[in-house]
């Protein structure tokens, strides 16, 4: 893959830099009650994208970053993708995401996920690939040659715990409540459209979701305490890149051109449940009940396009034409 050395370096970036005050959260730090507070908001840093339609070798990419949520609970992501066909006659289309959670603190780099299409017109070969690697470990793939994917074609699905943060204790009066953190995390990658040793002309999809679930909560024995509501969702994020990177010939004596752009898209969903603790206490000259929130978030949406470079097609006379037999079809999941 011509790429490589790009889509590895962009894979060690950690999601997160330019912060700014953002959307309200509701956190409690002392017994007073829940009070409002600012969530550190990640800027979207995002370049305008790279329009290289022009060059010898023709393409567009992007890269964009958000990071969101508190030192307690948060997220945060990058995101990457690229378009464009080459001398030797080869295309690729490919978008990653990168993904990290925050829970009571501790901060994992907790999702790397890519999904992209690779043809070759001289070798008479296409190929899409997915991966999901959780902890910078590899935990799903899914590979399927080439064709035309008529309907949503899922690569992979998965989802798992991720790992437990350390307890911590919360007082409610002078009751104790013990408590840790399961991170958890979900993907999906799929397709439909066509790639095939002409080229790619498709959509490329994929999904994270990353979740914070409390357990615990055991106070003395003269005291009855626990977790209240125990979800909080971290990110829920969905990507599609429409990627085009695609050979044509014709003529007589052969002549090639190539047509190529792409649009990324985001939708994302940041933030959203709670986290509260309980505990009822009967004393000598009192019986206590009282709630504690530890987080709480309403949530917020954003949808935009990263990029939206419609596709161009130029003369490529530098790859010889090449055979292009019928593509295979291949069935995905039709809706309607």
């Amino acid at each position: 893959m011509k790429r490589q050395a790009i889509f590895a370096a962009f894979a060690a970036v950690a999601a997160g830099s330019l912060f700014s005050a953002g959307a309200k959260a509701t956190i409690t730090d002392s017994l007073t009650g829940p009070s409002s507070s600012d969530t550190v908001t990640g800027a979207l840093t995002a370049d305008p994208g790279t329009d290289g339609r022009g060059n010898p070798n023709p393409y567009v990419s992007s890269s964009s970053g958000k990071s969101f949520g508190n030192s307690r609970f948060g997220a945060g992501y990058n995101a990457y993708s690229y378009s464009g066909v080459f001398t030797d006659g080869s295309a690729e289309g490919y978008q990653s995401l990168s993904a990290t959670a925050t829970a009571f603190g501790e901060t994992k780099n907790a999702l790397d996920a890519y999904v992209y299409a690779l043809t070759s017109g001289p070798n008479q070969s296409a190929d899409v690939y997915a991966y999901v690697y959780a902890l910078g470990n590899l935990v799903k793939s899914g590979t399927h040659t080439g064709g035309d994917f008529n309907g949503t074609y899922y690569l992979t699905g998965w989802n798992q715990d991720l790992w437990n943060s350390g307890s911590q204790t919360f007082y409610i009066s002078i009751v104790p409540v013990t408590v840790g953190v399961s991170v958890k995390g979900s993907a999906n990658q799929n397709l439909y459209g066509h790639v095939w040793v002409d080229g790619i002309n498709a959509h490329l999809n994929q999904g994270a979701y990353l979740s914070a679930t409390a357990f615990g909560g055991i106070g003395p024995s003269w005291a009855n305490a626990g977790i209240k509501v125990n979800n909080l969702a971290l990110m829920n994020a969905s990507l599609s890149l429409n990627s085009t990177a695609q050979f044509q010939m014709g003529g007589d004596p052969c002549s090639t051109s190539a047509a190529v752009g792409g649009t990324y898209g985001l939708y994302l969903r940041e933030l959203s449940g709670e986290i509260d603790l309980y505990a009822s206490a009967n004393l000598i000259f009192h019986t206590f009940s009282d709630d504690y929130k530890i987080a709480s978030w309403p949530g917020f949406s954003q949808s935009y396009n990263i990029i939206d470079y419609a596709p161009t097609t130029q003369p490529y006379g530098s790859v010889a034409c090449f055979s292009v037999p019928d593509a295979p079809q291949v069935q995905g999941i039709i809706i309607g």
